[in-house]
This record gives structure tokens, C-alpha cells and sequence, in this order.
């Protein structure tokens, strides 16, 4: 998607300040606010379903009627959001299979949010009677970008998710057979006769199979994936060009499979929450950017911020006030990446309820409020900034995460109970080692474009399918630099161990057979030795016997396996036979790529185009440190050369290719 400006603001819930009818006058007061905050976007809708529809067949827009219309002729832009995130509790009381059921059997009751069943045809007829409700009314409207729902998440476990569930299963395997067969059900003797008797993972039930967990899991997607298209069909009835996304929010962690979802959005949407001030704010940075490239590589090109905060989070641990320019360097730290917009929940602080001590942009409760100050100041920069917005984050190294692989990881049983293989964690350590050497990365799935990449980081991919296996091969023989560590490729898609430990394809790839593996404790590791570099390995090991030709980088001082290969190149193909420090894997990268590193703790990143290239350089510490910066800086117009960036500040300089 393409925008003229960078887009400054986020969600606007007027009807919360309402009093005895009045709405003019509180909307006029907030667009002299939010000007004065240097806000120049705002999306409507969200959580007021209520409002808007107070009961069945009675729709009152007039507040937003006159709030689309004021903000129009105020010049801001417009993002409509569908109100489903939140039901009325008129709705859910008159059709109650619209309420979830929980992994107990127990249906949920009225309130909360996020607590309605994708599958209920209750839910789905309510749901495009409201949007095509909403989409006739304002499909003459300046919109700029439609919002579907808010943050999806969660399961069902009523019977209309398990007959769907059903229904899928036997699309995807077929016969029962097929699902037995792919699924182990002679273990324990669990065998089903058929599709119907398949129960989803009850607390009660059978959730000790790892596979009917990744299916449900992978069914929970489907199902979210079609509640998002039967919202965006309701809207194209009567808006055919409009534009579309919802706002992911969980990252690395527990929800529905983002890649999946990503594919039916016209840009992806991020809510950015990060917890300053606590520990190590430049880790915290480091964290901030996976985030951002994560959601960036979700469609490959740039994504929206739609939320952040101002200030505070009320459900931090503390909710600690951001300090002085903070919010401005946290900012443009994700445009940086790839944002294209600065969003924030929310506009105008709530005066008491469930986020009562969450920041805004119009705090009305407290006597001085020095953010309108600060995001002013930010508006105005964005301001400035347009020419960046017609560039990208181009990057040669790119490193998988998949959220299927994280999730089967953690439901099968082993082969490290205690402590877990902690897929997440040590994917974020690679990712940050790259980032302290002053190497960008892009993080992907297997499933995408791999062939713009010099180079790809495979972390613990458990699971490989044949055709990502014929996919990996045809990119190391059109010269791509492959790193894969252990524990990648030992089962296919469906979690069944390859016979042989390898398949004989991935085998011949990485140059080596499986011998044997072993998951180790944590006082348990071999010595790694590597360029000059010592470490040592954990979690997993595995032992090979190399094919000829492949030649050893480093070799295991442990055990039973004492002088046996461990790090192994085979070609364009390295294998790490061990779990190790992130740090080992960046050098070799690195090396082998011919990289320039640094190890400041600046963070820089760059954005371009074909004529031009805007480099960004951060410093999230309290010491004042020396960039390697050469352009003109796009504030100031002047050229600079090294200069010294002062704590939490941050600089943007223009050059040309």
C-alpha cells in the first residue's frame, strides 16, 4: 500500500466521553487537541458495536456520522474499523452459541472481549449484517484503510468448531485411515473408526498427542483466516477497492499462525508494546527491531504500526512514564524497519474500566502533560520524513521463524522436558547476535520468496516437508548460502520421525548421515572451537558421518564422540551439529559473506529506493557514542561525518546511490 504522508495517530473511542446526548462538543474539542499533538490520522469503530447498534435492527450513527465528517474536513485520514472485536451483550444473550466455549466444556458468559466462536453461524450472519451495515453507509466516504476486528485471538471449543473441525480433518487427510495412520492412533490404542468421533484437545480429553494439538492449532488459523475473509467480503460488497488489515499483536508468542493470516491482508498491522526503563533498554531495542522485521517479513514489504503508547501500558508490571524523547527514538525506530505509520492506543484516555491507567494522547488527568509537547515535535518530523516513504528494507541475510515449528516443539514430549528446546529464545539469540555486528536481517518462512537472499539462517526447523527439502536444494545450487543448525528436518510436515534420521535427499544436502542425537543438561557441552572463538554447545547435540567431500569446521571434544564432526560445510551448506551461541552462527555469516561488523551499540538501519538511501543510526544508552555516518541529515540539511549521537537520541541522514 501506498500513503502520502506518514500516518500519525490511532484509535479514537469519542463515545466513551458522552454525556446526557452531547457529542458535537466533545469531538470538537478533541480535534484542537489532537492537532496540537501533531496527529494527523484516526480510526473510528473499534469496540463500539453497542453504541452504533443498540439493539436488533436499531442502528444510531449520528456521533459517528458527524466524527467521520469533522475529521474529514479537518484533513486527517480516516481508518474504519468493523466493531466485532467487542459484542453487544443484547447480541450474545439473544443467540448464545455466539459465546465461546472453553477447553472445559463451559460456555463462556456475557462480557470481556475477544469471546465470541469463529464458526457459529449466529456469528457469522451478525457479523456481515453490521459490516454491510457500516460499509453502505460510509462507502462514500474518504477512507483510507479498513480495520477488521481487533487483535484476534483465542479458540472454541463448542460443537460447531468441533464439526468444522471434523470437516477439515477429512478434507486434509481424506480417509480415516490416512489420519490414523499420520497421527500414530495405534499408540495407546486410540485408533479412530471415523472422522466424527475426533473431539478437539479438551483439558478432559486426549491432548497428549502432539499431532491432533498442531492439527487444532492449525485449524484454529483456518478458522480465524476465514472469520477475516467473511468481514473483508461483507465490506467489498459495497467498497470493492477497499483496502484492508487487522492488527497482530503477540509477535513470537501462543496465537494463530501470522504468516497464514498475513496472506489474505493488504498490509499487516503491529501492535508495539515494549517495556522500557526495566532492564537494558538497548536489549529492549534489539527486541523491539525482531518484532518489527518479523512483521515486516510477513508480506515481505513494509507494514502499519497501529499501536503503541504514548506513554504507559497499565498492564506492565509498572507502568513506568516513558522519559523525555523517548517515545520519539522508540518511534522512528520502527519506520526505521519498516513502518510506515506511528499509531497509539488510544487518543483519549479512558476515565476508568479495564484500561483506565493506559496512556493517551489527550490526557485530561494529569495537570501538565508534556507528551503533547513531545508528540508535536514527533508529528512534525514525520512531516518532514515523506521521501522516506517511497523506500524499503532491503537486507541479503534472511533468517526463518515459523510459528508450526514453535508450536509442534513445544507439544511433543522431549527430547528435553526440562527447560524445553527453547525454539523462540535461541531464534532471538541468533537474530540479535546479527543485529550487535551491525548486520540487518530479514526474518521469513520457508514459503516466500527466498531467491532475493544471499544468505538463509535455518534455526531448529524441526519439521521439513519434501518440497521444502526440493526448495532448500534448488536455492544452494543457484548459490545461496544455507545455515542450518540441529534439530532441523527431523520429522516431515506431519511430525513423523524420517527413517534413517534423515531424509536421504536433506541428507545428501547437508552432506552427512544421522548417526545419532541426544538432547544434553545443561552442565553437559562440548567445547566449541571456531575462527579463534571458544564456546560451548547446548540443548542438543547430533552425531554424523560425513559424505565425501564435506569438510569439518569443527569437531565435538565430548564423550562418546570425542573428535567427531560438529560444525560441517558441504558446498554452499553449513550444519551446525550442535545448539550453539547464537554469536558462532553471525561470525560465520558473516565471514563467509564478507560482511563489514561493528560492535557499537549503535543501531542503525537503512531504508531505499533506487536513486536514494536514508540511514538511521540509534543510541538507546546512557553514553554518548560515535556513529559511522556519512549524508546530509534530513532535519538539519546539513552534511555530517562521524558524528557523536548524545543518550537516547537518534539520527537520519540522507545519501545518494
Amino acid at each position: 500500500m501506498k500513503f502520502d504522508r506518514f500516518l500519525h495517530g490511532g484509535d479514537y473511542n469519542p463515545e466513551q466521553w458522552f454525556e446526557n446526548g452531547d457529542y458535537k462538543e466533545p469531538i470538537e474539542a478533541d480535534i484542537i487537541k489532537l492537532k496540537e499533538s501533531g496527529i494527523n490520522f484516526v480510526t473510528v469503530g473499534v469496540f463500539n458495536w453497542a453504541i452504533i447498534n443498540p439493539s436488533e435492527d436499531n442502528y444510531n450513527f449520528e456521533y459517528m456520522d458527524y466524527a467521520v465528517k469533522r475529521y474529514s474536513e479537518e484533513g486527517f485520514d480516516i481508518i474504519m474499523s468493523t466493531p466485532t472485536g467487542g459484542f453487544p451483550n443484547w447480541l450474545k444473550k439473544k443467540y448464545p452459541s455466539i459465546n465461546r466455549v472453553d477447553s472445559n466444556g463451559i460456555r463462556r458468559t456475557l462480557g470481556d472481549r475477544h469471546n465470541h466462536c469463529y464458526n457459529s453461524p449466529d456469528t457469522r450472519r451478525e457479523i456481515s449484517k453490521i459490516n454491510e451495515v457500516i460499509a453502505q453507509r460510509y462507502k462514500d466516504s474518504k477512507i483510507t484503510l479498513w480495520h477488521i476486528s481487533n487483535e484476534m485471538q483465542g479458540q472454541c471449543f463448542c460443537k460447531h468448531c468441533q464439526n468444522e473441525f471434523q470437516n477439515w480433518l477429512k478434507e486434509k487427510y481424506q480417509t480415516i485411515e490416512k489420519l490414523n495412520f499420520d497421527w500414530n492412533m495405534n499408540f495407546w490404542s486410540h485408533t479412530y473408526n471415523d472422522f466424527s468421533e475426533i473431539n478437539p484437545p479438551f483439558d478432559f480429553g486426549d491432548g497428549s498427542n502432539p499431532c491432533m494439538r498442531l492439527a487444532w492449532t492449525r485449524f484454529n488459523t483456518y478458522s480465524a483466516v476465514q472469520m477475516y475473509n467473511h468481514e473483508v467480503q461483507a465490506i467489498h460488497k459495497y467498497v470493492p477497492s477497499a483496502k484492508h488489515t487487522t492488527n497482530l499483536c503477540y509477535g513470537l508468542g501462543h496465537n494463530f499462525n501470522y504468516h497464514t493470516l498475513a496472506k489474505h491482508m493488504d498490509i499487516v498491522s503491529w501492535d508495539s508494546y515494549h517495556e522500557w526503563h526495566r532492564n537494558d533498554d538497548w536489549e529492549t531495542a534489539m527486541y523491539g527491531i525482531l518484532n518489527f522485521d518479523l512483521m515486516r517479513g510477513m508480506k515481505q514489504q513494509n507494514f502499519f504500526l497501529m499501536e503503541s503508547t504514548p506513554n504507559t501500558a497499565n498492564w506492565r508490571y509498572a507502568s513506568k512514564n516513558k522519559r523525555e524523547k523517548m517515545n520519539e527514538i522508540t518511534s522512528l525506530l520502527s519506520i526505521a524497519f519498516g513502518s510506515q505509520s506511528v499509531g497509539y492506543f488510544q487518543m483519549k484516555r479512558s476515565r476508568n474500566h479495564a484500561e483506565m491507567f493506559h496512556s493517551a494522547v489527550i490526557d485530561d488527568f494529569v495537570a501538565k502533560n508534556r507528551f503533547t509537547r513531545e508528540l508535536k515535535e514527533l508529528g512534525d518530523k514525520l512531516a518532514v520524513m515523506t521521501e522516506i516513504l517511497d523506500t524499503e528494507v532491503k537486507n541479503d541475510i534472511a533468517i526463518i521463524f515459523d510459528y508450526e515449528i514453535r508450536d509442534i516443539i513445544n507439544y511433543n514430549v522431549g527430547p528435553r522436558k526440562i527447560g524445553g528446546m527453547q525454539y523462540c529464545e535461541y531464534f532471538e539469540e541468533v537474530h540479535q547476535s546479527f543485529i550487535k555486528k551491525g548486520v540487518n536481517v530479514d526474518v521469513v518462512n520457508l514459503n516466500c520468496d527466498l531467491t532475493k537472499y544471499k544468505a538463509l539462517v535455518i534455526p531448529m526447523h524441526f519439521m521439513l516437508s519434501d518440497k521444502q527439502i526440493e526448495m532448500l536444494e534448488k536455492l544452494a545450487a543457484a548459490g545461496t548460502k544455507l545455515y542450518i543448525t540441529a534439530f532441523t528436518g527431523i520429522t516431515d510436515s506431519e511430525n513423523n520421525l524420517r527413517r534413517g534420521g534423515l531424509e536421504p535427499r536433506f541428507a545428501k544436502l547437508l552432506g552427512h548421515d544421522l548417526v545419532e542425537y541426544e538432547a544434553i543438561y545443561d552442565e553437559d557441552y562440548s567445547v566449541v572451537e571456531l575462527n579463534g572463538e571458544t564456546t560451548k554447545t547446548k540443548i542438543f547435540h547430533e552425531y554424523k558421518e560425513l559424505h565425501q567431500g564435506t569438510v569439518s569446521l569443527c569437531k565435538y571434544d565430548f564423550d562418546l564422540y570425542d573428535n567427531t564432526p560438529m560444525i560441517t560445510r558441504n558446498n554452499n551448506v553449513v550444519h551446525f551439529g550442535a545448539i550453539v551461541c547464537g554469536e558462532v552462527v553471525a561470525n560465520l555469516v558473516t565471514s563467509d559473506l564478507k560482511l563489514v561488523t561493528t560492535e557499537s551499540k549503535i543501531l542503525k538501519a537503512t531504508r531505499e529506493n533506487k536513486a536514494v538511501a536514508f540511514d538511521f543510526y540509534f543510541n538507546f544508552t546512557k553514553e554518548e557514542l560515535s556513529a559511522n555516518a556519512q549524508g546530509t541529515c534530513i532535519f538539519s540539511n546539513q552534511y555530517i561525518e562521524n558524528p557523536i549521537i548524545k543518550p537516547y537520541d537518534y539520527l537520519i541522514v540522507k545519501r545518494g546511490k
